[in-house]
Parts: structure tokens; C-alpha cells; sequence
């Protein structure tokens, strides 16, 4: 966890060279999951978003916890994620939306079910 939010805050300090690649990469490395009990053990707090998404009451061995841990990860991304104020604004848009996508498929590799990561593909767009 530490590591993850080291690059959180390296993110932060490259700021200046793109508000873009600063919504990615922060994005990218942003939500933070954990066990209630992992949480306690992050280490200390930066300035740098972060939601921890607690699943210690999922069972991710079924299809419904699984599903549960992705709407609560997609939820998180949404906080963590900067608000477009202008959707005429086509690139904060594009930036906000991959950071979305690379903010949840980062939580769904770091929590480490087959099933959850079963649910992701499945619910991706194809094509």
C-alpha cells in the first residue's frame, strides 16, 4: 500500500507538466482497496486522493459479492476521479474517463479474485 501511494504523490508533484497525465496517473493509482484490517496498516496520509473501499463483508467467491466490490470500486474511482465542470471541455472529459477505467481495473488487479476480474470483463464494452 505504501508504495501505491508513493506513486499517488509523485503523481501530485509532476502536476506542472500536464493537468492531464496528473488525471491519470493519479487516477490510475488513486483508489485504494483494502480489508478493514489492511486499511488500519497504510501508513500515513498524504494529501493525495484516496477512497479505501472496505470488502471484508464480501464473499468474492460468488457472483454477487464480486459484482457488490465492483460498484462499490466504481464508486470510489467516481470521488477520486476530478469532476468535469465543462463537457465542452473534450479533453478533460477523455481524461476523466480514463482515469475511471484505469482507476478500477488497477483496484480490481490489487484485490487479486479471478471472480471480480470476471465481472469487470464481462461488463466492459467489447468492440
Amino acid at each position: 500500500m505504501a508504495s501505491l501511494k508513493q506513486t499517488i504523490r509523485n503523481a501530485r508533484r509532476n502536476a506542472s507538466v500536464g493537468a492531464a497525465r496528473w488525471l491519470l496517473a493519479a487516477g490510475a493509482g488513486a483508489v485504494l482497496f483494502a480489508a478493514a484490517p489492511l486499511a488500519a496498516n497504510a501508513g500515513p496520509a498524504t494529501d493525495a486522493p484516496s477512497v479505501a473501499v472496505s470488502y471484508g463483508d464480501l464473499d468474492l467467491q460468488t457472483e454477487h459479492g464480486a459484482r457488490t466490490l465492483l460498484q462499490r470500486i466504481r464508486l470510489a474511482a467516481q470521488e477520486v476521479c476530478p469532476q468535469v465542470r465543462d463537457n465542452r471541455d473534450l479533453s478533460r472529459v477523455e481524461a476523466r474517463i480514463l482515469c475511471l477505467h484505469q482507476a478500477v481495473a488497477r483496484a480490481v488487479q490489487q484485490v487479486g479474485s479471478p471472480r471480480l476480474a470476471a465481472v469487470l470483463s464481462a461488463r466492459a464494452p467489447h468492440g
